[in-house]
């Protein structure tokens, strides 16, 4: 390798690391007091704890929403309504279609503290989907007139054979 490739590989290498770093060691800023987003979505056997992304097309596995809102907004019991779509993109279709995983006011029962985490259940995708690739997207609409909303989206998963 010539001295100048060596020297431009270096240069790539150095930057590729340097943004690497970067993107590991951000760090989300502080919740705003009027606003309220879905901080992440990921899939896990049922009743787990931890995230997982392989399914046995026989049973049935869990999305997970964390989602929290500021003090102020969460304070004055703004409405809200949280969606889920789960998209087969091997069969591009929906296995979930705008289903609603919770609505009401914040600081209900439904959203009791700034941060909460949701569970929604799915149910067994079946043998026909045994090696399909999915994804769980999910929203928030917070407010009635001109609402404020956020997305996510949850890695890919897999439906495997049991």
């Amino acid at each position: 390798m010539s001295e100048q490739g060596f020297t431009a590989l270096l240069v790539f290498y150095s930057v590729a690391s340097t943004v690497h770093w970067i993107l590991i060691n951000q760090k989300r800023f502080k919740m705003g007091p009027n606003n309220a987003e879905l901080v992440r979505v990921f899939t896990r056997q049922t009743g787990a704890v931890i995230a997982d992304i392989t399914f046995p097309s026989n049973l049935a596995f869990e999305a997970i929403i964390d989602c929290e809102a500021g003090a102020a907004i969460h304070d004055t019991g703004a409405r809200y309504e949280i969606k889920i779509n789960v998209i087969d993109f091997s069969a591009m279709r929906s296995i979930v279609r705008s289903a609603i995983v919770a609505a009401g006011s914040l600081g209900d029962a439904g959203w009791p503290k700034q941060a909460q985490q949701l569970m929604f259940p799915i149910s067994a995708p079946g043998a026909l989907n045994e090696g399909h690739i999915c994804k769980v997207f999910a929203s928030l609409k917070v407010g009635i007139a001109n609402p404020y909303a956020s997305l996510a989206e949850s890695p890919l998963f897999l439906i495997t054979s049991p």
